[in-house]
């Protein structure tokens, strides 16, 4: 059984790495900056859309190819009709040429943990001493919800000040992006 298991973990490992390229590499050669992005990375994109407009998209990288990224959850193997059912429930991916991206920020598996352990913290914390400052029956019901309602804005602005996910880098900054087999 285990090694029926780690045969298939071998193949779908193999499978991917003759599917599509490794990495993502962003260049700054007047800056001397180098930022590797790889599958499961999360990456925030502002880019040019099919329409010319300007978009957003913050997801996990799925695939990799010689000229664009996917980001999102990517089922090749799925027909155009069951890739609409599963958007339909939320799951989503959008696939971006690399030569329409303008911003793009890389966001590691630590800060990503690090804002989501902030918020439910936070969320805790918040509700213990709202539930203690509300015990005093000073406030009526209407005063008491938006307390809680500006706690909630204030606290998650706050998080978001610290941990922006909105774009930092610029393509016109003398960055460039390339693909890494």
């Amino acid at each position: 059984m285990v090694k029926n298991l780690l045969f298939v973990i071998c193949i779908l490992m193999g499978s991917v790495s003759l599917y599509g390229q490794n990495s993502l590499l962003f260049i700054n050669p007047v800056q001397n900056k180098l930022i590797k992005a790889k599958i499961g990375d999360q990456l925030s994109l502002q880019y040019y859309g099919y329409l010319g407009q300007t978009e957003y998209f913050k997801q996990s990288i799925s695939l990799i190819t010689d000229s664009s990224v996917i980001l999102g959850v990517y089922f090749p193997q799925l027909s155009d009709e069951q890739s609409r059912k599963i958007g339909s429930i939320g799951f989503t991916h959008k696939e971006i040429l690399l030569k329409d991206i303008t911003m793009f920020r890389k966001m590691g598996v630590g800060r990503t943990l690090i804002k989501a352990t902030l918020g439910l913290g936070t969320a805790f914390t918040s509700i213990y001493l709202l539930n203690r400052f509300y015990e005093q029956n000073r406030y009526s019901t209407p005063a008491k919800f938006g307390i809680s309602i500006g706690v909630a804005i204030g606290t998650t602005a706050l998080i978001n000040f610290c941990f922006p996910d909105r774009p930092k880098y610029k393509i016109k900054d003398g960055w460039k992006v390339e693909s890494l087999k």
